[in-house]
């Protein structure tokens, strides 16, 4: 459901019908590699294919349909696919594609994912003697224009953005969370409604559209570092 609302979001923003968007996914999936230190992930990539009347419904379900055919196919790695493409990585990652999705959760009452799912304020876990809490890190790179992780714990999902700074202004990807979120909300609300009716805007960025087409200047400022 969340792939398919963000891939009616982007449709909607940037008016593209056709575009592709990343899924990091684990290949643990095995028991002989579960306990077994390493990084089993390999990104699944699908293909958005929207038309202007195309509905929310529309686009969950196609996005179902998509992630559980590629499931069948995980073991096929992402760094083949790209050679097979012929989209070479680039400095800045690969450009086969620049969007990815990643969906963070785990079946287990595993105190230390618990913690890392849903780090509230003074929690606490206790591993091997030692008395541990959360701590946030800035990011400090960033290998695509925009990577969207949700953490999903037993009650929340918590969103983080991290995205190319050399493209985006903090403003910009504050107002697009802002955006991701109404989409859930309409989605929710009307899942047969035209994804093309989503009303980005709310009634302050309205009026500074407003005021920005009477001349009024708008505030910027770019970084050079990724984030």
């Amino acid at each position: 459901m969340l792939l398919g609302v963000l891939q009616g979001l982007l449709h909607r923003y940037t008016r593209q019908n056709r575009f592709l968007i990343g899924c990091p996914t684990t290949t643990r999936i095995s028991p002989d590699t579960r306990e077994v230190v390493g990084n089993y992930i390999n990104t699944l990539v699908f293909r958005a294919d929207l038309a202007p009347g195309s509905t929310f419904r529309e686009a969950a379900t196609a996005a179902d349909r998509q992630v559980r055919s590629g499931l069948g196919k995980l073991g096929y790695p992402f760094e083949l696919l790209t050679r097979t493409m012929n989209r070479p990585r680039t400095g800045g990652g690969s450009s086969l594609c620049r969007i990815t999705l990643n969906l963070i959760g785990a079946p287990t009452g595993d105190p230390l994912l618990r913690l890392l799912l849903d780090p509230a304020d003074g929690a606490t876990a206790e591993f091997a003697g030692l008395q541990l809490a959360p701590y946030e890190l800035p990011q400090a790179e960033g290998q695509l224009d925009l990577a969207i992780n949700v953490r999903q714990s037993a009650e929340t999902l918590a969103v983080d953005f991290r995205y190319d700074v050399d493209l985006f202004d903090p403003s910009t990807i504050e107002r697009f969370a802002g955006y991701f979120t109404r989409a859930i909300d309409a989605a929710l609300a009307d899942p047969d409604s035209a994804i093309s009716q989503l009303s980005l805007f709310g009634g302050e960025e309205f009026s500074q559209l407003l005021a920005f087409g009477q001349g009024a200047p708008l505030s910027s400022g770019r970084s050079r570092r990724r984030g």
